[in-house]
């Protein structure tokens, strides 16, 4: 299972994260909690989900996970990542189409034009 530490200014390395090689052994999704070395921990998901996003996601199957540190607000909080297989939910907006479109950056404007819009914008 990897250790990933990340020196900060004063040299001193902390634990930031770790990972499991597969869900089979070591952490582990279970039920839809995290199981490791006979600790449960119970995730925060999200209520709403109001685009179903999470819903497939959770319906994929786990190949592995791994859980971060992060600092929010000076308090420490750990998360999961969970690394699924499968495709991606798309939102019936997001779209894919065979269009031509063509982009023009410059030093201080973007610019935009396809069969169907045209867009001109300031960085």
């Amino acid at each position: 299972m990897p250790l990933h530490n990340t020196p900060t200014a004063a040299g001193a390395g902390w634990l930031t994260s770790i990972a499991g090689k597969s869900n089979t052994a070591g952490i582990r999704w279970r039920d839809g909690s995290v199981a490791w070395s006979g600790l449960t921990l119970m995730p925060v998901f999200d209520l709403k989900d109001k685009h179903g996003v999470e819903a497939h996601a959770l319906s994929c199957r786990v190949k592995y996970l791994q859980l971060v540190k992060r600092a929010i607000n000076n308090e420490t909080r750990w998360s999961v990542q969970l690394v699924l297989e499968g495709a991606p939910q798309k939102k019936a907006k997001n779209s894919i189409s065979d269009d031509t479109s063509g982009l023009d950056i410059g030093p201080s404007t973007i610019a935009l034009v396809s069969g169907r819009d045209a867009l001109l914008a300031q960085f």
